[in-house]
């Protein structure tokens, strides 16, 4: 197994996650849509997220041939899936308790 293959694994694993916690999110929102409040700048940017991890996982392939990888070099590009992980889990708001939830101030709550 060459190093780039144990990054990738490893990068594959955050960004699944990461991913994970969208599609679980987007699932909760559809369940909830009667105490939702939608916002067409929150639906963009849980999609522009969606898109950033897809992204970010093909931007990896450049690296396939890059062979000294450092350890400073592999936390620089785990640093990626973690961050967009990060970003997944505030771009929606946890659903649990049955309130009604308004996107538009979730939006702009984390926006600043």
């Amino acid at each position: 197994m060459s190093a780039f293959n144990f990054l990738m694994g490893l990068y594959t694993i955050v960004a699944g996650l990461g991913v994970s916690v969208l599609v679980r999110s987007i699932g909760q929102l559809i369940e909830a849509r009667d105490r939702i409040l939608l916002y067409w700048v929150h639906s963009c940017w849980v999609a522009l997220i969606f898109v950033a991890h897809v992204v970010s996982w093909f931007a990896l392939w450049r690296f396939v041939d890059h062979s000294p990888w450092t350890v400073m070099q592999a936390l620089l590009l785990l640093a990626v899936p973690i961050l967009l992980y990060l970003i997944s889990h505030l771009a929606v708001p946890e659903l649990d308790d049955h309130r009604v939830h308004d996107l538009r101030e979730h939006y702009y709550r984390y926006a600043q």
